[in-house]
């Protein structure tokens, strides 16, 4: 039998254990808090930073004249010309190069696939991303062009005045030919913009007419799956707009489209058929448009305040407005990243996330050209005369190799 002092002992022995037990816990969850706090901290921080410098991560030397043009292709990008067209990655490794002779070309991306159109002339290439392009001729000017992401294109094609809408495959050796839309200027008006969808089965166009002496658009929404099978011309839907001219249209996904106007910009969702998602008018003069697959962006002009000249505005795909922001400074170009929107001049640059928070606002070592996000990484593509430069922004200095 254990005396009185023993049992005592126990006691305080186990309060000890239980009390460091408690300790150790209090320790633990403390640990746990502040490492959360700590990683909320900087989030933060990272996402409200401003950097005013970079580092350039790697430089090679450009090998073209400043007539080539650059543009984003997918997770690359693509740089073309009068005489040809390369596709390379943000480091400067070429991925794939096809040559040709055009005098007006305009390229469109969608996945690996890039179909290149000679405007005013009859020439079509399309390149799959691995070998030198595929070329066809076309039997009429073209006046656009649309691309899908297994190749197949629409074209707008004029013929004594009327324009023909054609799609074509061209790996389809036996039917190249996959659909031929005759349009009328006296009853449809002329197509000024057409968008193919991501998959090719779905079309969206643009017209403009002149009623009663006032320039008027209207749209057609073609479907070349079985839904639009038992549709006149496969027509599966169309929205008159009066006293509204839809100047570009843009797939933003398979089944997202945005309409631009002067005034604004209208959104409709085309899993099968149309349906208006928004109609978002906006006020000041239209300067610009940029958009990705989840927001719209628009600058308008502040024609009445010479501080402000200029106003961004950003939209997801639903014609919410999520950011409006004053931009105090003067800008030549826009492009957008994933979350962030790129306003660049010669030699200055701006990044400007979703938040409103400026992320990047920096006086260029170089006169800039081009000025890309590299998709799913933290670094830029930054195209001046003389080389394409990989960086990523830093502290206050611009460190140049």
């Amino acid at each position: 039998m254990t005396s009185l002092t023993e049992r005592n002992e126990i006691k305080r022995y186990k309060e000890y254990k239980n009390k460091t037990k408690r300790m150790k816990k209090i320790l633990v969850i403390g640990s746990i808090i502040m490492c959360i706090c700590l990683v909320v901290i900087h989030i933060f921080y990272q996402m409200n930073r401003t950097y005013k410098g970079y580092t350039v991560i790697k430089s090679t030397e450009r090998a073209d004249s400043n007539s080539v043009t650059y543009v984003p292709y997918g997770k690359n990008f693509l740089k073309y010309s009068k005489d040809g067209a390369t596709g390379f990655r943000a480091n400067g490794e070429i991925l794939w190069s096809g040559s040709y002779e055009m005098k007006n070309p305009l390229a469109v991306t969608c996945g690996d696939f890039v179909a290149i159109a000679d405007i005013g002339g009859k020439d079509v290439y399309i390149f799959n991303g691995s070998d030198t392009g595929t070329y066809m001729k076309m039997d009429a000017p073209i006046e656009q062009i649309s691309v899908a992401k297994q190749g197949v294109y629409a074209v707008v094609l004029k013929k004594n005045g009327e324009a023909n809408i054609n799609i074509y495959d061209p790996y389809n050796v036996a039917e190249q030919l996959k659909v031929s839309i005759a349009t009328s200027t006296d009853n449809d008006g002329f197509p000024v913009a057409i968008a193919l969808s991501n998959d090719g089965q779905k079309l969206v166009t643009s017209y403009i007419n002149v009623q009663n002496g006032v320039l008027e658009s209207s749209l057609n929404f073609y479907n070349f799956d079985s839904v639009g099978k038992n549709s006149v011309d496969r027509i599966v839907g169309s929205r008159p707009l009066e006293q509204q001219v839809v100047v570009d249209i843009d797939f933003l996904t398979n089944n997202t489209i945005c309409a631009y106007t002067k005034e604004g910009f209208l959104l409709y969702n085309m899993q099968e058929t149309p349906q208006d998602v928004a109609s978002v008018d906006i006020k000041g003069t239209i300067r610009s448009f940029c958009r990705n697959s989840k927001y719209i962006s628009v600058i308008t002009e502040e024609t009445d305040n010479v501080e402000v000249p200029y106003k961004l505005h950003v939209y997801n795909t639903n014609g919410k407005k999520i950011l409006e922001k004053e931009i105090t400074y003067t800008y030549d170009s826009i492009e957008m990243g994933d979350k962030e929107v790129i306003l660049y001049s010669n030699r200055e640059a701006h990044i400007i996330r979703l938040n409103g928070k400026e992320k990047f606002n920096c006086q260029l070592a170089s006169s800039a050209s081009y000025f890309f996000a590299i998709t799913g990484t933290d670094k830029y593509l930054l195209i001046d005369g003389d080389s394409l430069k990989q960086i990523r922004l830093a502290g206050k200095e611009v460190q140049e190799k």
